[in-house]
């Protein structure tokens, strides 16, 4: 006993005591510390980025955003680019200039139509190679396509409408690049930009298709592969 005792009161016992007691606070403070700061989820961490009056940065995969898929009908994650490029031609006064690899949307078509419909003078400039109704394609044409021609062909057969025969029966002035001097084509029709009134300009990463505009993540990945600035 009285060894105890005197273990007790000697210097090394309440140094270690001091140190055990330092730990301990440590430990306790910093679990509540980690419990206060770890997020329930990743998208708890999540805001909206504010969006500058005259530059505004949209994504397909924004994981803090969602809207209802026009084609497919369901509710996905993401923001609506299509909705954003028809928004901004429905405000078309003027002018509608877009240029693009490759158009497909019915709903974006619809928007070029009414504008047009109502005086706004709409121009249109696309790849010579997706220059093509599916009626234009033959099936000895089908049968030579590559894997990724063959994914698009099919992706253009489940379109509710041909985007590009409702373009050519709206009466909207339509060229590629086999226009003017080159009959076999640029080789390097890869614009993505629409441009309304002179003023507002979009520019994609994106055709306007729903593998790209409307494309879904099928791994984990970055924000988006697909995104556009107006």
């Amino acid at each position: 006993m009285k060894f105890i005792l005197s273990l007790l009161a000697s210097r090394k016992y309440k140094r270690i005591s001091k140190n055990i007691i330092v730990i301990l606070l440590l430990l306790i403070g910093g679990f509540f510390l980690f419990n206060i700061l770890k997020p329930s989820s990743k998208e708890a961490l999540l805001k909206p980025l504010p969006q500058d009056p005259a530059v505004k940065v949209y994504f397909n995969h924004n994981p803090i955003s969602s809207y209802k898929d026009p084609y497919r009908h369901f509710t996905r994650k993401g923001d609506n680019l299509e909705q954003q490029i028809i928004d901004t031609i429905v405000r078309a006064k003027l002018s509608v200039d877009l240029a693009v690899m490759e158009l497909r949307l019915p709903k974006v078509v619809e928007a070029l139509s009414l504008a047009h419909q109502r005086g706004v003078k709409v121009r249109v400039l696309i790849d010579s190679k997706y220059n093509k109704t599916i009626a234009d394609y033959t099936p000895a044409e089908v049968a030579k396509m590559n894997q990724h021609d063959k994914r698009a062909y099919e992706e253009l057969k489940r379109y509710p409408a041909d985007a590009l025969a409702m373009l050519r029966a709206s009466g909207i002035e339509i060229k590629d690049d086999t226009s003017g001097h080159a009959p076999k084509g640029s080789g390097l029709m890869h614009h993505k930009f629409v441009v309304v009134d002179g003023k507002t300009t979009i520019v994609s990463s994106g055709n306007l298709t729903t593998s790209d505009l409307l494309s879904l993540a099928k791994v984990a990945k970055p924000l988006s592969k697909t995104s556009f600035t107006m």
